[in-house]
């Protein structure tokens, strides 16, 4: 058994965000792969952001938090 060809995941924006935050904490600790992740995450949030959100990502992680809470009550 293995992992055979392609198998995209969907993951939410605060999902999205939140692993971008963390590999970017790390980043000079990531291997060759992780590091091609990190170059993905990151060109899927400039291009899907404004320069403000970007600067500000740990800010907007947050709204995107409190926006689940919420949905979740």
């Amino acid at each position: 058994m293995g992992i055979v060809g392609d198998r995209p995941i969907a993951l939410s924006p605060g999902e999205l965000v939140a692993l971008y935050l963390q590999l970017r904490a790390h980043e000079s600790d990531l291997d060759r792969t992780v590091s091609g992740v990190l170059d993905r995450i990151r060109r899927i949030l400039y291009e899907g952001l404004s320069i403000d959100e970007m600067e500000h990502l740990e800010d907007y992680y947050s709204i995107l938090q409190a926006a689940d809470r919420t949905a979740l009550k």
